[in-house]
């Protein structure tokens, strides 16, 4: 049931869909111009990111995510 992010949106409640919100956009999110944006997204979901902003449903402030970089553990 995760996996499916609108069905679960559409299923809670609004305080629940504020939630969901803010853990995907963590800085906030703005509506301008016909337009969303904001700074950054939570790297969970950065990899729609890209489809979403090709479809200009919202705007990135900063770059995205490398999500092909492998960070070195210690």
């Amino acid at each position: 049931m995760l996996l499916d992010v609108p069905a679960l949106f559409e299923m809670a409640g609004i305080e629940d869909q504020h939630t969901l919100v803010r853990e995907v956009v963590k800085h906030g999110l703005t509506y301008s111009g016909g337009k969303c944006r904001t700074p950054s997204i939570n790297p969970a979901f950065a990899h729609n990111a890209l489809k979403i902003k090709e479809k200009g449903l919202l705007f990135f402030e900063q770059s995205l995510p490398d999500l092909s970089a492998n960070p070195m553990c210690t």
